[in-house]
């Protein structure tokens, strides 16, 4: 198989005689005989150290002759168990197939359609066959399912399906998906089949929807049916209700088989839009997709009569592939602590990123959008913590699905920008698209006034906010730079005893900290260079988007370390959560985008004597990259100091004992 398909992750070797005759005209009338005595599959998931091999032996024949399975028997184990036996003939059908608790993974990672998809699947699953070999009877039992393909994952909890003599079948269970697409809500198919030929299949799902750029679409149905002419229609929709806008409906109806001839109609629909932080909006768009034999054409226009941006709870599905879900309700009052824990376990190394370009699917190249208008007539409003403004404007949406581009540009009206206790009022801010990508501009400029906290100084402050997606490497990073100045000259700006203006540096130790004397802070912030100051500029702005997710959350430590721009072009961020569960025990998880973590724990006895550190590496889910360090200290007094502790590295585990005594006094 590897000769036609190349290297695949799954491996599978039959050892055993294999007979075989067919005419090439008609294959299913020849025959087949089997005898493998040792059947081996085997797929392994992950790289390195965290890489997990799910393996499946056995033996098996079969027996297939003038269309008719004359006899199976195919016995393995190992990962799970597989129990396929019986036969499908004109004078007998009596077939059962029974896996449980096993894995499907080794099989999918076989099939070459499926290889570039990375599909994984587990459960219990019996299927049966009984009646007659023209019309059989059949039975489908599907439990506690859960794999992932493409990024979606996916759980079945039950599912059970019926074929009886007279065709019409029918199955239903609840299904769950995360990831790509989230879903929660039970999926229904019936249909007739009749001499092995499917007709009048409907397949309804209802429940709750949430595609990862928009988020939860409550209340939504969504039917797939197979019509006489043989298309197969779609007919989906979602009703919304809030407060400001009332009812709302979205609807999406058409063919999809053999070409795609779909329409989208909302009306005051409150659609979310997790990708830029839509909260609540009432949508009015007509929209259409047509496939013309070449590319698919989506002509239309979308109105918001009510845009409000701002973070809103994630919906309640399933975590996608490598994820896990996180309870963050504590109700705790949250300080912002340092953690106490060493460098070399708050610091990520940077990831390496692979340098090929992961090439478009040929699907997304084939969505043309033909200039579609975006608009908001009545403005876009942001509500959040740290900014609450209005903005209008409007934007074209053209290009491809693989190369989507914007065009337009967002103006703000009013609105107020806070730091700290500082609020700072919008003055020319404006986002605007260029047309050539998804990334915009954007120039933010606010003014206010700080009081010093020593002098009850009232100093005019002008914050701008300037910076664009620049392209290097390949990836699209984030060039930011960030001012303070003086609103107007005169004495209101200037030092009280010296005379001397306010510089940048004092600006920043104003806006910061309340105290413009660089003398009162624990470094001279006027010896930095301006690049030195811009940094400091822009990490104090994400420092009150931690300070705020921080408190919503109830954690001690809420810290995201990003890459900006950098020499390399490289982008990224490490998230840092911490807790402390009791007064001396804390505990700290540490991740990267690449979903490389740290967990770390440090106990300290009240009285400071005796302490205890336990630190492991997880990548995702994946138990098999835990390497535990531990390590335990005992001060014997103000002088000496004794350590034990054990590392696990890759080549075994390392043993460390040391003695610390301090001289002098």
């Amino acid at each position: 198989m590897g000769a036609f398909t190349g290297e695949t992750p799954g491996e599978g070797v039959v050892t055993g005689v294999a007979r075989f005759r067919f005419p090439l005209a008609d294959p299913a009338a020849g025959t087949l005989n089997v005898v493998a005595e040792r059947i081996r599959v085997s797929a392994t998931s992950g790289t390195g150290e965290g890489a997990v091999t799910e393996t499946l032996t056995g033996s098996g024949t079969l027996d297939f002759a003038s269309r008719e399975l004359r006899g199976v028997n195919i016995q393995l184990g190992g990962a799970g168990t597989w129990d396929v036996r019986g036969q499908y003939t004109r004078e007998n059908v009596n077939l059962s197939a029974q896996f449980t608790d096993t894995t499907f993974t080794p099989v999918l990672r076989l099939v070459p359609g499926l290889v570039d998809l990375t599909p994984s699947l587990k459960g219990t699953l019996t299927l049966s066959a009984a009646g007659t070999y023209d019309r059989p009877r059949g039975l489908l039992r599907a439990q506690n399912l859960q794999g992932s393909v493409a990024g979606l994952s996916l759980s079945v909890p039950q599912f059970a399906g019926d074929l009886p003599d007279s065709g019409a079948f029918t199955a239903g269970g609840r299904v769950l998906t995360g990831g790509t697409v989230g879903s929660d809500g039970t999926l229904n198919v019936a249909g007739q089949l009749t001499l092995g030929r499917l007709s009048g299949t409907r397949v309804t799902f209802a429940g709750l929807l949430a595609p990862q750029p928009l988020g939860a679409l409550p209340d939504s149905t969504v039917t797939l049916a197979q019509q006489p002419d043989g298309r197969w229609t779609l007919d989906a929709q979602s009703r919304s209700t809030t407060a400001a806008s009332g009812a709302g409906t979205l609807r999406l109806t058409g063919t999809l088989s053999p070409r795609w001839d779909l329409s989208l109609a909302a009306r005051n629909y409150n659609l979310p839009l997790a990708v830029i932080y839509g909260r609540e909006s009432a949508l009015n768009a007509d929209l259409r997709a047509v496939d013309d034999g070449s590319v698919i054409r989506v002509t239309g226009a979308a109105d918001f009569a009510r845009l409000v941006l701002g973070r809103v709870n994630a919906p309640a599905t399933i975590p996608a592939p490598g994820q896990s879900e996180v309870d963050a309700a504590t109700g705790r009052t949250t300080d912002n602590f340092v953690s106490p824990l060493p460098e070399e376990f708050t610091t990520f190394p940077q990831p390496q990123q692979d340098p090929a370009a992961r090439p478009a699917r040929p699907f997304l190249q084939r969505v043309v959008f033909e200039d579609i208008p975006i608009r908001a007539a009545n403005g876009i409003r942001i509500d959040e913590n740290l900014v609450r403004a209005e903005f209008t404007g409007s934007l074209t949406l053209a290009g491809s699905g693989d190369r989507p581009r914007l065009s337009g540009g967002v103006r703000s009206q009013r609105g107020f920008v806070y730091l700290r206790e500082n609020e700072f009022a919008l003055q020319d801010s404006s986002v605007t698209f260029s047309g050539d990508n998804l990334y915009p501009t954007f120039s933010v400029q606010a003014s206010g006034t700080v009081t010093a906290v020593t002098t009850r100084q009232r100093v005019p402050v002008t914050l701008e906010l300037s910076g664009e997606f620049v392209t290097r490497n390949g990836t699209p990073v984030l060039d930011l730079t960030t001012t303070l100045r003086c609103t107007s000259e005169g004495s209101s700006c200037a030092d009280p005893d010296t005379g001397l203006p306010y510089g940048e540096a004092e600006l920043y130790a104003l806006v910061a900290t309340g105290v413009p004397n660089l003398a009162a802070l624990p470094s001279n912030l006027g010896a930095l260079g301006s690049s030195a100051i811009q940094t400091a500029l822009n990490v104090f702005v994400l420092g009150e988007f931690e300070r705020t997710i921080a408190n919503a959350f109830g954690l001690d430590v809420f810290r995201l370390t990003p890459q900006l721009s950098v020499e390399d072009g490289t982008v990224g961020a490490t998230i840092t959560l911490g807790s402390y569960l009791t007064r001396d025990l804390y505990l700290q998880y540490q991740v990267d985008l690449n979903g490389e973590g740290l967990i770390n724990a440090e106990y300290t006895a009240p009285d400071s004597r005796f302490t205890f550190k336990v630190s492991t590496p997880l990548k995702g889910l994946n138990l098999q990259s835990i390497r535990p360090t531990f390590s335990v200290g005992y001060n014997v007094n103000d002088r000496t100091n004794v350590n034990f502790g054990v590392e696990n590295g890759e080549r075994g585990a390392v043993f460390r004992f040391g003695v610390r005594y301090l001289f002098g006094r």
